[in-house]
């Protein structure tokens, strides 16, 4: 009985490993390679295209409503604007830490947050592909990445959804 109780704590535990590393190492999606994708939105960190949690996917705070943009070498790189739009805001955020809103009508919006800088400022008319600033991790980030926001009536939708 001693014997088969340890298997069992041993599958438990190796399962609970598993399940835990995929919260928080995320899924590893390869997503978008370039700025432009298919014509329609630009990728946001060019050159770094590895999701590391997606959206919709079960995170220790809640459900994740954006994917997360990380991998080597990305604190510093470049953020462009998905879009042509409007910056309606720029600055910190609570745990966003640095973060950029850009409006690009027909009540389309993107969030881009835990920035290490930012080089655009509120009012600002951006196009698809323009820096806007760089990756970091600002806020409530466990390290250097892109958090990105795709919202339609300021509801969170899918990102992958745009490109």
């Amino acid at each position: 009985m001693k014997i088969l109780s340890k298997k069992i704590q041993f599958i438990f535990v190796l399962a609970l490993t598993f399940m835990l590393s995929s919260v928080i190492f995320g899924s590893s999606l390869e997503a978008g390679h370039g700025i432009d994708v298919n014509g329609e939105f630009a990728w946001p960190v060019p050159g770094h295209n590895r999701v590391t949690v997606g959206f919709n996917d079960q995170v220790l705070t809640g459900v994740h409503s954006a994917i997360d943009i990380a991998d080597a070498g990305i604190h510093g790189a470049d953020v462009v604007a998905s879009d042509d739009g409007t910056v309606i805001f720029a600055g910190i955020r609570g745990n966003y830490g640095n973060c950029i809103v850009i409006d690009h009508g027909d009540q389309i919006s993107t969030v881009y947050a835990h920035m290490n800088d930012i080089t655009v400022a509120v009012g600002d008319r951006v196009i698809r592909g323009q820096e806007i600033g760089t990756v970091g991790n600002s806020g409530a980030a466990t390290g250097s990445h892109l958090h990105f926001e795709y919202r339609v009536n300021d509801v969170r939708r899918n990102p992958l959804e745009m490109f």
